[in-house]
């Protein structure tokens, strides 16, 4: 799927180091979490896919977790 579609930000594949830090908390899969320079998670984590626009839906996302940290346009 990442590249059927081109995808050109930063992807985690999941490892056992993964697993043991983060996916035993996921409610959904797939679940989106955006992470700082400093290992932060930004905002709220995102389940399942977000709306309809599935690419409207990760720009809104992306550009939300940017305001968070003081690089929105």
């Amino acid at each position: 799927m990442i590249d059927e579609n081109g995808v050109q930000f930063e992807t985690l594949v999941g490892n056992d180091a993964l697993e043991e830090a983060f996916i035993q908390y996921c409610d959904a899969l797939p679940t989106t979490v955006f992470v700082d320079s400093q290992g932060n998670i930004i905002g709220t984590p995102q389940t399942g896919l977000p709306g309809e626009d599935v690419v409207a839906g990760y720009s809104a996302l992306i550009d939300q977790a940017l305001e968070m940290i003081g690089k929105g346009a």
